[in-house]
């Protein structure tokens, strides 16, 4: 072997093994910012999991029992309030609607049982009707559909 070219492939070879070695630390460090990610993603989706669940349990509560007590309303919609950080605005929204239309036939549920006229009953009873077709509905047609896009987990 000539000299010089043993001179030149020593020359080499420390800049390949730093390579070698570079390339092994950005493997490392991109497979550490993805599992990071996917952390940060599941993470996420239990605190959005969470929030379904408890309005599915309220929608079921107030099926089976007519009515809500109004500290689990407030209790609800306290925890809803971080909705709008977790999702989006309209689904926020859509989450306060729930804790509204649910506490309404609670008020609606009071003014009942006092002296009415006929027509006011009628018309109280009309409106406590109503709140509850929709929130049947959200149980049963509906709050699958709005929570799906949030808890649809996808892999990187």
């Amino acid at each position: 072997m000539n000299p010089a070219w043993l001179t030149f492939i020593s020359a080499l070879g420390a800049p390949i093994i730093a390579l070698i070695v570079g390339g092994f630390g950005v493997a490392i460090a991109r497979r550490q910012w993805l599992t990071a990610q996917n952390r940060l993603k599941l993470d996420l989706f239990d605190r959005r999991l969470s929030v379904y669940e408890q309005t599915r349990e309220l929608l079921v509560r107030r099926m089976a029992l007519a009515q809500v007590d109004a500290k689990e309303i407030n209790e609800f919609a306290i925890k809803v309030r971080i909705a709008k950080w977790l999702f989006n605005p309209t689904m926020a929204e859509y989450l306060q609607e729930i804790a509204k239309k649910t506490a309404e036939i609670n008020f609606i549920q009071s003014e009942l049982e006092e002296g009415l006229t006929e027509s006011r009953r009628k018309e109280l009873v009309s409106k406590q009707r109503e709140r509850k077709e929709w929130l049947d509905e959200q149980l049963y047609k509906v709050i699958d559909g709005k929570f799906a896009e949030f808890l649809h987990l996808k892999h990187s």
